[in-house]
């Protein structure tokens, strides 16, 4: 049976106009999403790197004591250890600088409480102020997808620094599987990556496997959430003493991948084991009246230089100065075999002691034979050799001196003034970014909204430096560049700041 052209157009005619407005649709839809992107698959223009005018991208938050951030403004990031290892403490030491320069936090929890978070960041001594103004706080229940407008919303707020806690259960309000390499790349696009594209510092904070041995440098799941990071990733182990509190305590950054490679440079010796290096060591102290918080350099790397160290066996040489403060006059092979340990490293830290003159070492002619005879000059300890991990120093009121790493004050006193200092330790400096902070106006005096003046020892030198003696600010030109203003409204927490208030001080674990 053949049908007519008029049948055939009765027929096929709707069917036809359909997938004509289809084709159109689809057209407009594709118009739509190249003007969003008009870069994308086009050719960059590389004159600038082969100029040698091209700047690399370097650190800008969580700065150690020798000025070296460990942050990436605009990166994505991965803080991750075992339970209580401080992971999330030492998320919270880095939203404490950046709210202590006057920038904006915004912290994504699916792990702990409001109550929790506010009370810790006090703690480490984040103003009420600073907390109602730049602060963020967020519980979410339900997958970004579907409620696409409060997203959009909360992208948009110029957050310097966006923490991510609890990776394995965000995973799964977003129906994903972090052994999944496309759900950890979903979960990265979308709950990481358009923090990010706003210019925020983005961190998040995991778990690792039970078993030290199957670990490694990765994270509980699939190797693509170290693969998926342009930034950096830190394993967060427990120092030697661990954050309990009331109690001074340390967690150790070591840095499992560097993708600009500028925290790499400045980092420890690389252990073979897990291809990481100590980047830092993050050093809370509850034994006192207020809370000190200290972001120390990695035990092997020389605070003036800045390279890495010789080996320095500082648990042998307290073992054999206790030994020859005991037996004066002992020999080095009678040493030995007190000590029990391999004789290189016994003749490593007698040769360390003898160069720092802890102890003498004199050599007798016995006929055609000679000895050497051991003599203690003064006593060595671990915990008061600043190159050791046991090194315990005591903080200065108003000041910091020595090899006492700088530090944030929290419990009493004020949120710390931020001299121009801190922003010239990286050269991706706040003012400048397409997210960086905007200078604020001091009070009329010119003196500080910020908090009291925090003398500070410039790294290396020995010489003072305060905010009102530092170098002239880059950006605003004021001697006083550590205070901005909020680039939005003020956000009301204040309910989560009255609920914190009921806390107290109570001590916790830090998780």
């Amino acid at each position: 049976m053949s049908l007519s052209d008029e049948a055939k157009t009765r027929i096929l005619g709707p069917a036809a106009e359909g997938a004509e407005a289809l084709q159109q649709g689809s057209d407009e839809k594709a118009a739509k999403e190249e003007a969003a992107h008009p870069d994308a698959w086009t050719l960059e223009d590389i004159s600038d790197v082969l100029a040698g005018d091209y700047q690399r991208t370097t650190p800008t938050y969580l700065t150690r004591a020798d000025g070296v951030p460990l942050i990436y403004a605009g990166k994505m990031h991965s803080l991750y250890g075992e339970s209580e290892s401080g992971k999330s403490w030492v998320a919270l030491v880095a939203a404490v600088e950046v709210l202590a320069c006057g920038g904006r936090v915004l912290f994504i929890d699916f792990e702990s409480d409001r109550g929790t978070v506010i009370n810790r960041l006090r703690k480490l001594g984040a103003s009420p102020d600073a907390l109602r103004e730049r602060f963020g706080y967020t519980r979410p229940d339900v997958s970004p997808e579907m409620v696409p407008g409060n997203f959009r919303e909360l992208v948009s707020g110029n957050w310097q620094l966006v923490i991510i806690d609890g990776v394995t259960e965000a995973l799964t309000v977003l129906a994903l599987s972090g052994r999944d390499e496309d759900d950890v790349a979903r979960f990265k696009r979308q709950l990481m990556r358009p923090f990010a594209e706003a210019g925020a510092a983005v961190v998040t904070v995991d778990h690792v496997t039970k078993s030290k041995d199957d670990r490694g440098r990765f994270a509980l799941g699939s190797q693509h959430k170290l693969a998926a990071l342009d930034g950096a990733a830190y394993v967060v182990e427990p120092g030697k003493a661990p954050l309990l509190a009331g109690t001074r305590g340390e967690a150790v950054l070591r840095v499992a991948k560097d993708r600009e490679g500028y925290v790499r440079e400045h980092s420890g010796a690389y252990r073979h084991g897990d291809r990481t290096q100590e980047a830092a060591r993050i050093v809370l102290d509850e034994t006192g009246a207020s809370v000190v918080v200290s972001i120390a350099i990695p035990s092997n790397v020389d605070a003036a230089t800045g390279e890495v160290k010789p080996f320095r066996p500082t648990g042998a040489m307290e073992r054999a100065s206790r030994v020859i403060e005991r037996i004066p006059g002992i020999g080095v092979t009678a040493l030995r075999t007190e000590l029990g340990i391999r004789p290189a490293t016994v003749t490593t830290a007698l040769d360390m002691l003898v160069a720092d003159d802890y102890l003498g070492r004199e050599t007798i002619a016995n006929g055609s034979a000679t000895r050497t005879r051991l003599t203690s000059l003064k006593p060595y300890r671990e915990a008061d050799d600043p190159h050791s991990d046991s090194y315990v120093w005591e903080p200065v009121e108003g000041s910091v001196t020595g090899t006492a790493p700088p530090s944030i004050d929290g419990g009493e006193r004020a949120e710390p003034a931020t001299g121009n200092t801190h922003l010239a330790r990286s050269g991706n400096r706040f003012g400048n970014g397409r997210n960086g902070l905007r200078p604020a106006e001091t009070s009329g005096t010119g003196e500080s909204k910020n908090g009291p003046d925090v003398t500070r020892e410039r790294a290396g030198t020995g010489e003072g430096v305060t905010p009102a003696s530092a170098d002239l600010c880059e950006t605003c030109g004021a001697e006083r560049c550590g205070h901005y203003r909020p680039l939005r409204e003020p956000v009301d927490i204040s309910a989560e700041l009255a609920d914190a208030a009921e806390w107290g001080d109570r001590n916790d674990v830090r998780a």
